[in-house]
């Protein structure tokens, strides 16, 4: 008897752990709401999922401002913070993914895809500042 109830709580623990490893498993990314920043990424849609900070700028082709946004935060890729331009021809499915609707897009987010910095358009002084702190702090 006291081997069967061994056996069944055995049998009980490895049905929950694989409960567990499928629900995490399976979890959707997280999105975005129309018009508004994304709150949180998955890292494993962008490049360097291992670094410590993400800087991911979203883009088109045809904005001027993009290409500022993008040359002024481009400089700070390295092996702590990665850098990635997120144009809309090239990755479509990451602007349809985080529902990012207006360009350029800059979103600061830390190793478990928390956003800590969002900023439409071009970067303001704060937006600079806040940025330049997050990339220090990463280093």
């Amino acid at each position: 008897m006291t081997t069967f109830i061994m056996m069944a709580a055995a049998a009980v623990a490895v049905c929950t752990l694989a409960w567990f490893v499928s629900a995490r498993a399976s979890s959707p990314a997280p999105t975005g709401v129309p018009g508004h920043a994304p709150q949180q990424l998955d890292r494993n849609d962008f490049r360097s999922p291992e670094s410590p900070l993400l800087i991911a700028v979203f883009t088109s082709a045809t904005c001027a401002s993009c290409e500022q946004v993008w040359a002024e935060v481009r400089g700070f890729d390295s092996g702590s913070v990665a850098v990635q331009n997120v144009e809309v021809g090239d990755e479509p499915q990451l602007h349809a993914r985080y529902r990012v609707d207006s360009v350029p897009l800059t979103l600061v987010c830390d190793a478990a895809g928390l956003v800590t910095l969002s900023a439409f358009g071009p970067l303001a002084p704060d937006d600079r500042a806040t940025l330049h702190a997050l990339v220090s702090a990463a280093l």
